[in-house]
């Protein structure tokens, strides 16, 4: 997972990228901006010519003609406006859209590795906190952006061709500004970055206080959890207020900095006035202008620095969805239904390069063949699973399935025809129906049934409340571990796949339940493929071949009986079992 360090201008492109399908969209809303804006800043204009030409003549029919063409204006503008604001809330609604969709697909696409090395807190806080930030971009300040830019530069052509000495002169005092607010500005930017970091690691915490709410009161340990939240806090208060503090100043350069042009301009334009060097209608024109100028300047100046900081936001996803997943969908192999076939030869995989936990592991299973891999824990046996899934890529040797390298079989096929159960069980938020649907999301009612029925989860799904409609609550939390399982199973029953893993899928079944399940698996494992990772013995002894698995090796096989008669460390793992 490799960062890259690019621009802001490159960060900035990319952001806009997510609006390239609405182009047409993005460039009639400048149009009616630019539009708007120029008869916006018509109005001085009129404003001067009534004050210098109609006024003092008291011309009452060249009035009503110029209060006619001020409606008239006023009414094009109050259109273009509308339509502005209205592209403007579309082309935001598509471009977070996009981003989210976006997001979504490289999360799929980074696969099984990144979820189990990136802590869940911190892709909470990605979405909270840096996708938040980043759409503001397309909600805040690209039309405000685009609005300030264009009000800018027609505003100082209408100043400076109105009187372009005086303009030199009350310009010359945003040098201020630009003089010392640099500084503050690198220094704004800079709390900005820190107070958004921290606003993650306390998300992070947040986070990880929630999940392990059940620990913290199991230990006692609510005022360790508080105390160190409350130091979070102290750090994130302090970040914010360093950020408020150079916000602060920057904003106060800005008001001193307008108003010493707007000074210099009241002195020296009523000089020229009493001078007859400057009209009065020119002067109140001029005065507008240049406010609006400086106003803008300065306004452009801080959308800037505080785009700069949203880039920080945008730097974190831009690096997240360069990320290359471990596992590379290459695969080219035209096959779409496997028929179990595996072949390990001289596998060696590591989770860290140093550390390897499968250690030049050789065996075979033939199609329909059962094999269990057992052992004491902590020894590779679930790893054995994840490369078998393809969750991860082998580091030396070969893993084949029908004779196809397993790398060559294109993920989606290995997804739809490998099925899981994994040792902790996880249910979505929703109904019984649709965590067991999940296995098959085209499944038909009669099938979802008889999935259940299998796995022998029906009957206590029809004793609830509302059956197959309850409602599990996060991670399944309004039902048993034993009923959480069963319907894990429910899910690969009705997936009804061509290999099947399981990672100690019945250890959380009490004896009755898993003897039915066991019943299940007999008949439904017919003609399937099968490795199993077992803790409890008594449920493999009808497997074809179970395999002692030791520090990422197979240090014997055999089928039950054969081990029973002249395996010494399947005796002591027996013998274990039973104390």
């Amino acid at each position: 997972m490799k960062r890259n360090e690019v621009s802001d201008i490159t960060l900035y492109l990319w952001t806009l990228s997510f609006l390239r399908f609405h182009k047409w969209k993005v460039a009639v809303f400048i149009g009616c901006s630019m539009i708007a804006t120029t008869i916006e800043l018509l109005f001085p204009k009129v404003v001067q010519l009534f004050i210098d030409e109609i006024l003092p003549e008291q011309r009452a029919s060249d009035l009503v003609w110029l209060l006619g063409i001020l409606v008239l204006l006023t009414g094009i503008m109050f259109g273009l406006s509308a339509a502005r604001n209205i592209l403007g809330r579309v082309i935001t609604e598509h471009g977070s859209k996009s981003i989210q969709l976006a997001i979504f697909k490289q999360l799929r696409y980074l696969g099984f590795s990144y979820h189990e090395q990136v802590p869940a807190g911190k892709t909470l806080a990605l979405f909270q906190v840096d996708v938040a930030n980043v759409q503001r971009v397309y909600s805040h300040y690209i039309p405000k952006m685009v609005k300030e830019v264009l009000l800018l530069l027609i505003a100082s052509v209408f100043m400076f061709a109105t009187n372009w000495k005086i303009s030199l002169l009350a310009m010359s005092f945003t040098l201020i500004y630009y003089v010392f607010g640099p500084y503050f500005e690198r220094k704004a930017v800079s709390a900005g970055i820190e107070f958004r970091n921290e606003q993650t690691n306390y998300t992070q915490k947040l986070h990880n206080g929630l999940s392990g709410m059940a620990e913290l009161r199991a230990y006692g340990a609510e005022q360790w959890h508080l105390g160190n939240m409350n130091s979070g806090l102290f750090v994130l208060n302090r970040a914010r207020y360093r950020f408020a503090l150079y916000s602060g100043i920057r904003t106060a350069l800005k008001f001193v900095s307008i108003n010493l042009g707007l000074l210099s301009l009241f002195v020296f334009g009523i000089w020229a006035v009493k001078n007859g060097a400057f009209s009065v209608g020119e002067f109140v024109a001029m005065s507008f202008y240049c406010f609006r100028v400086m106003n803008e300047l300065t306004s452009v100046v801080k959308l800037y620095t505080e785009q700069k900081i949203l880039m920080n936001q945008a730097r974190n996803l831009y690096e997240f969805m360069k990320m290359e997943p471990e596992v590379a969908d290459n695969g080219t192999a035209q096959v779409s239904q496997l028929k179990g076939n595996i072949e390990v030869k001289h596998v060696s995989f590591g989770y860290d390069k140093d550390k390897p936990v499968v250690h030049n592991l050789s065996f075979q299973v033939h199609p329909g063949q059962r094999v269990a891999l057992v052992g004491t824990s902590g020894h590779g046996k679930t790893t054995i699973l994840k490369l078998i899934a393809r969750f991860y890529d082998i580091e030396q040797g070969s893993l084949t399935i029908d004779g196809y390298d397993i790398k060559d079989i294109p993920l989606h096929v290995m997804r739809d025809q490998v099925g899981m159960v994994f040792q902790e069980t996880y249910l979505f938020g929703g109904t019984i129906r649709e965590n067991i649907q999940f296995g098959n999301p085209d499944a038909e009612e009669a099938q979802i049934y008889a999935a259940a029925r299998a796995a022998y989860a029906h009957d206590f799904i029809e004793a609830l409340p509302n059956g197959y409609d309850t409602i599990v609550g996060e991670r399944g939390v309004k039902l048993s571990g034993g009923q959480k399982q069963r319907i894990a199973i429910a899910r690969v029953f009705l997936k009804s796949p061509s290999i099947v893993l399981l990672d100690e899928a019945t250890s959380a079944l009490d004896n009755s339940s898993e003897r039915e399940v066991q019943r299940a698996f007999e008949e439904l494992l017919k003609g399937r493929t099968t490795v199993t990772v077992a803790h409890r013995l008594s449920t493999v002894q009808n497997y074809d071949r179970i395999l002692i698995v030791e520090q990422g090796r197979v240090m014997d096989q055999g089928s039950y009986e054969e081990l029973l008669a002249h395996s010494p460390g399947f005796k002591k793992l027996i013998a274990g079992v039973k104390e």
